[in-house]
């Protein structure tokens, strides 16, 4: 049977890449990935692999996010049919913030077999770095949905995790129009505007290095220059639903 193998990486360092992912990446002689701009890429090249990326998809003057991911489905699954196997690697967890292992196994058919490989995703990252225990409830969304679709249904008495924030907001990867404008037009519906958020991002290469900066929620639409493909914000909820619980 073809396979399609989608191998997760992790938010950034090597260090972070799962020993199962390390396996799949080094059994394969060619590798395609979304972008060349993961710590991943440059290191396996280095082990001598043949390492491709579409980069080139997301600066295509027309280019839509659907057409990007309709090429790189079809160049996957002619792949497939073609030498049998074909490894596909994305940044962090392939199913968190992500589309590509669902419609590869609604397109796939009976004859190429999707596998899927975990990878640590952003989200325990988050954990970590701003002292969340998930336990105590947090939301989590996608910054891009605010645009897209208009408000979520969260609450301000739950944590939100939205990831992916300073994307486009139009399905074009060119434009200029930011997605932070409608998280923050729709978070100030519900907090107040002196309410403290935090921006967490990636430094990016070599070292993936996060960094993180908390500002008033009034204050977001302003802080672009901090938002890139790897940002995320948190918004603490404005009463802890277990403050007033006896330890």
């Amino acid at each position: 049977m073809q396979e399609i193998v989608v191998v997760g990486m992790g938010p950034g360092p090597v260090d972070q890449l799962t020993k199962e992912a390390e396996r799949i990446l080094f059994e394969e002689k060619e590798v395609y990935f979304r972008f060349s701009g993961h710590p991943v890429f440059q290191w396996l090249r280095g082990q001598g692999k043949e390492c491709y990326s579409f980069d080139y998809l997301y600066s295509v003057s027309g280019m839509t996010y659907n057409k990007v991911y309709e090429t790189i489905l079809a160049t996957l699954m002619k792949s497939a049919q073609k030498f049998g196997r074909v490894v596909y690697a994305l940044p962090g967890n392939p199913c968190v913030f992500e589309t590509t292992p669902r419609w590869l196994r609604d397109r796939a058919g009976e004859d190429i077999e999707v596998r899927v490989i975990a990878g640590l995703s952003f989200l325990e990252i988050m954990y970590l770095e701003l002292g969340i225990d998930p336990e105590e409830g947090v939301q989590i969304l996608n910054a891009s949905g605010f645009g897209f679709y208009g408000d979520y249904p969260y609450t301000e008495n739950l944590g939100l995790i939205i990831g992916q924030i300073g994307l486009p907001r139009e399905n074009d990867p060119t434009s200029p129009n930011k997605n932070a404008k409608a998280v923050a037009e729709s978070l100030l519906k519900k907090f107040p505007p002196d309410h403290q958020v935090t921006l967490i991002w990636s430094e990016g290469m070599p070292d993936y290095k996060n960094v993180t900066r908390t500002i008033l929620l009034s204050e977001l639409e302003e802080q672009t220059g901090y938002m890139e493909h790897l940002s995320s914000l948190y918004v603490p909820p404005i009463k802890p639903p277990w403050e007033n619980i006896p330890k």
